[in-house]
């Protein structure tokens, strides 16, 4: 009996552990391209090789994102975007819309171009 629930307990954990890879990766093909800020002026682009680049107004600044958590992403970004330093955020994707949710609770908008 016992080891019918150890092998109960084995194949549950890898069919979760499975459940949540795939809803990662799924945010994580679903960021890659062009984004633009509903209220405001700035422009994302994801790469699929972990880069992005940010545009607000002449400025341009280039960098690497990656996955924390299937929900979180991480942002460090180069050139004067470095004085930030790492960025990590909450994002979620609907009905082509990124929202990206800053630790502090401030919100941003970003629709697909």
């Amino acid at each position: 009996m016992s080891h019918i629930r150890i092998a109960f307990f084995v194949l549950l954990s890898a069919v979760l552990m499975l459940q949540i890879s795939c809803t990662s990766s799924g945010l994580e093909k679903e960021i890659i391209g062009k984004w633009v800020e509903i209220d405001g002026s700035e422009k994302m682009e994801f790469f699929k090789d972990g880069t992005i680049m940010v545009t607000e107004s002449s400025l341009n600044m280039s960098g690497k994102y990656s996955f924390l958590e299937k929900n979180r992403i991480k942002v460090e970004l180069g050139g004067l975007g470095m004085l930030a330093g790492p960025q990590i955020a909450a994002i979620e994707i609907s009905n082509e819309q990124l929202t990206i949710t800053e630790p502090n609770g401030k919100k941003s908008v970003y629709r697909r171009e």
